[in-house]
């Protein structure tokens, strides 16, 4: 794929499964995928997504709260503004594993909330967060 990309100068996306072993890990790393590790190396920028737990959006559970905010412009500055997402709505968490252009999750502790629209796949992102580091099982 790399090498399809470099000649032809376009962007390729690839999926790739999460190991099973992941299933319940809150901060998502690069340690997570399964069978393909090899290629983080040649990757631009790789893209870790699972689904939210309700306890990372439930505010009174202090041990998973995800934090979520939305960032704001005031006085030329940028200021996190708490953001309270729809608990019957489905989400889904974006980490940032590995960006040559900019900060990763694992250097800033931010992830993404998108919304998640099955019926006719749609992703929004609505806020980002500060996932927990820990295990839900």
């Amino acid at each position: 794929f790399d090498k399809i990309a470099k000649k032809y100068d376009i962007i390729m996306l690839a999926s790739l499964q999460l190991a099973m072993n992941s299933k319940g890990k809150l901060f998502l790393d690069g340690s997570e995928l399964s069978m393909s590790k090899g290629m983080i190396e040649v990757l631009e920028s790789l893209l870790l997504m699972r689904s939210v737990y309700s306890e990372e959006l439930d505010k009174d559970n202090k041990k998973y709260y995800c934090h979520p905010f939305r960032l704001k412009k005031v006085n030329d500055k940028w200021i996190e503004e708490e953001y309270k997402p729809d608990t019957s709505a489905v989400w889904r968490m974006v980490f940032t594993e590995k960006c040559r252009t900019g900060a990763n999750s694992s250097d800033n502790g931010i992830a993404y909330l998108l919304k998640y629209d099955g019926d006719h796949c749609i992703f929004r992102e609505v806020a980002q967060c500060r996932p927990k580091h820990g295990e839900i099982r």
